[in-house]
C-alpha cells in the first residue's frame, strides 16, 4: 500500500502536478490544488486506461505488484505531463484539505 502511494505522490512531483497523495497506504486520497486539475486527471486517466473513484479515497488491490504500479505511473505519464507546472508546492494548502474536508462532511 505505501509503495503505491509513494510512486504516485513521486509522479506528481516529477511531472510538476500540483497534487498530493495523502491518507493511510489502504486508502489513499489525491488532493489537487485546482479543482479544475482534478476533473482534467481523472479523465485522462480513464482516456489512459487508469480508473480511479473520483472524488473519494482510492482502495488499490493487495494483488497489484511494484510491476502493476510502474505500469500504473507510465500510463499516466502523458496524462501528468499535461498537468505539469513548475511551482508545484511542497504540501498541502490549508485551502485544498479545508475543500477536501467539506466535501467529506468533515467538520474541524
Amino acid at each position: 500500500g505505501a509503495g503505491r502511494a509513494a510512486a504516485l505522490d513521486a509522479a506528481f512531483e516529477r511531472h510538476g502536478v500540483h497534487a498530493h497523495v495523502l491518507g493511510p497506504p489502504s486508502m489513499p486520497t489525491f488532493l489537487f490544488a485546482d479543482p479544475a486539475d482534478e476533473a482534467r486527471f481523472f479523465d485522462a486517466a480513464v482516456q489512459a486506461g487508469v480508473l480511479f473513484f473520483q472524488d473519494d479515497a482510492q482502495c488499490p488491490s493487495a494483488a497489484h505488484t511494484e510491476r502493476h504500479v510502474e505500469e500504473t505511473v507510465r500510463a499516466l505519464a502523458p496524462v501528468l505531463s499535461a498537468l505539469s507546472r513548475p511551482d508545484r508546492p511542497a504540501a498541502v494548502s490549508l485551502e485544498t484539505r479545508a475543500r477536501y474536508a467539506a466535501r467529506r462532511g468533515i467538520r474541524s
